[in-house]
């Protein structure tokens, strides 16, 4: 089973999440999406938070999000988030370079340097965070949603 190097499983799900599973939380994630993540960790340099709720922090549902999850709970709609099926992460860079990690993981995917990521969320949508994610794209290409 592939561990994130950079990220412990307590930081990839939810508290809920953890409190059931702790450290086989890792089981719910494609091995390359984990890969993924410690890639951009890796060429952005610097600290990046996805879940802090284990250190009293406010994110909880920045990971992988399950039905008791409040984001998904409260949906009383058809509601198919990457959060939910394990490849769908919002990063918050903890130097707040939020427009440059943007910027830093389109050229990753661009560049063919991860295997499963190739959508980002409008820098314009998130403002205080990079949504990236495993979904399927034509071709294989970046795309960028709102």
């Amino acid at each position: 089973m592939y561990k994130c190097k950079y990220f412990k499983a307590k930081e990839l799900v939810s508290r809920d999440v953890y409190l059931r599973f702790g450290d086989q939380s890792y089981q719910f994630f494609d091995e390359d999406v984990l890969a993924d993540l410690d890639t951009i960790r890796e060429t952005w340099g610097s600290e990046i938070i996805i879940n802090n709720w284990y250190a009293k922090g406010s994110y909880n549902e920045s990971g992988l999000r399950s039905n008791v999850d409040s984001l998904v709970r409260l949906k009383k709609g058809i509601y198919l988030s990457a959060h939910c099926l394990a490849c769908g992460f919002d990063l918050k860079p903890k130097n707040g370079k939020y427009e440059l990690l943007h910027t830093h993981i389109a050229n990753l995917i661009k560049t063919k340097k991860l295997k499963k990521f190739r959508r980002l969320e409008s820098f314009k949508k998130t403002p205080t965070w990079v949504h990236v994610d495993a979904f399927q794209t034509p071709n294989n290409q970046l795309v960028i949603f709102s």
